[in-house]
């Protein structure tokens, strides 16, 4: 019986990925019939959820995990080697060695070496193997040269393309003890976020010129004080009257748009009866939802409708996208408050969180260089968290390039290294951009200007 070893760190993902695809790769040489979780008392959790996602997703067969505290003390050397011996009795061992410390490493692999060379001197035919998942080509790696995944012509290839190392959002947040909640109730209006943000990034006056934003600015932050009552009734009567955005055809396509999904008919929907006349409580439910989704939730819905309509589309990206997924809410374990994810993108096993936010295009840049930067590092902090360092994290604002630059600049000093960390920070041009029919997916995760 063929044992397949692994160490458990505080990422459970690449243990996950080398189990998966061993048992599922359809190579019978490589496919184990038990795994052995090795981990420490800061681990142990993590490698009992490994062993109920194995046992239901893959039937395998899962030893109880084995704590090995202290790779130096001798007690836990004795147990770990007897453990391992009891092992190489039923048949081969392959440990692979990506997750856990690096001391934990390097001992379970001595120790296993030490069996090796024990079972050669005694002309056994056990074989041993070791492994471990590459970050850097995503190809799991053999001591011996071999190398996984390949083709039928023995090609190696991006692990994060087989079929057998997908990993869905559901599954990440099983392995990180993550229950989904039910989300913010948000409108959901896709046909108003797609023309909304035609009529914004249109409204550039010469291509070299970046979108102002400038009129939803004063528009829909006018339209939320008039909702809420903020505003005198003259006032009011003054922003309805005279301040037409940007023009009258524009207002009698928004109509058309509301009606839609107010079910009434376009003139009641023009946009100063949404204010002027009397509504019913459940219409008025409805426009204050509307007013919601405008003031920020639009772009999320935005940015959703056009990525889910790219999956498996390897013309789009260049790692095709496998899952997409929009307003997020899971819980981790007994914590009180539960993490928020605008858009979620799956690509193999490749995690990517993305958080959107309208701030930046405000006249407060200070204040709102703030809000970005702190957005930054949340939406870093999420992806590693669920995904590991190798996890993407993208922030789509609409702040202008000089403040997404200088934002990056600030960012990579005060990690401490060259800025390679994957964070990409798209602002209003690079969003009009990555909007566009005709754009290359490859924007979102490899923009030469902010990374």
């Amino acid at each position: 019986m063929s044992t397949l070893v692994l160490l458990v760190g505080t990422n459970p993902l690449p243990n996950y990925i080398v189990a998966k695809y061993l048992y599922t790769c359809g190579k019978p040489d490589l496919k184990p019939e038990q795994i052995l979780l090795v981990c420490t008392a800061h681990t142990y959790d993590i490698a009992k959820r490994l062993k109920m996602v194995f046992e239901d997703e893959l039937h395998a067969s899962v030893e109880e995990p084995l704590s090995f505290d202290d790779p130096f003390d001798n007690k836990d050397r004795e147990y770990l080697i007897k453990k391992l011996t009891q092992l190489q009795k039923l048949g081969p061992i392959h440990l692979n060695y990506t997750g856990g410390t690096k001391a934990m490493g390097i001992q379970v692999y001595q120790l296993v070496k030490i069996l090796e060379e024990q079972a050669r001197k005694q002309n056994k035919t056990n074989s041993f193997s070791y492994s471990y998942l590459d970050a850097s080509s995503n190809l799991l790696k053999f001591d011996d040269g071999m190398v996984e995944p390949r083709t039928k012509t023995g090609v190696p290839f991006d692990m994060r393309r087989a079929s057998g190392a997908k990993v869905t959002l559901n599954t990440l947040l099983d392995l990180h003890d993550c229950k989904k909640i039910k989300p913010k109730s948000v409108g959901a209006y896709p046909e108003i976020a797609i023309w909304l943000f035609d009529k914004l990034a249109s409204k550039v006056p010469d291509i070299a010129e970046e979108p102002s934003f400038r009129t939803f600015q004063v528009w829909i932050n006018r339209c939320k004080e008039l909702n809420k009552g903020k505003v005198s009734e003259e006032q009011k009567k003054q922003f309805l009257d005279e301040y037409v955005w940007p023009d009258g055809r524009d207002f009698e396509e928004l109509a058309n748009l509301l009606a839609h999904y107010y079910n009434h008919n376009p003139q009641d929907c023009t946009w100063g009866n949404l204010f002027n006349r009397e509504w019913s409580n459940s219409a008025k439910e409805k426009r204050d939802t509307l007013i919601d989704f405008l003031h920020g939730p639009w772009l999320e819905i935005l940015l959703h409708e056009k990525l889910s309509s790219h999956l498996n589309d390897e013309a789009y990206f260049d790692l095709p996208l496998t899952e997409c997924h929009r307003n997020i809410r899971a819980k981790r374990g007994d914590a009180k408050e539960g993490m928020e994810l605008d858009v979620v993108l799956m690509r193999g096993y490749e995690l990517t969180i993305v958080s959107c936010t309208v701030a930046g295009y405000g006249l407060n840049k200070d204040q709102d260089r703030s809000v970005l930067k702190n957005k930054a590092f949340e939406v870093l902090h999420r992806a590693r968290q669920l995904g590991g360092e190798q996890a993407q994290a993208v922030l789509v604002t609409l702040a202008e390039t000089a403040i997404i630059q200088s934002l990056m600049e600030d960012l990579k000093t005060d990690f401490g290294h060259d800025g390679t960390f994957n964070l990409t920070i798209l602002g209003r041009q690079a969003l009009v951009d990555l909007l566009k029919k005709t754009a290359d997916g490859k924007l979102l995760f490899n923009n030469p200007d902010f990374k």
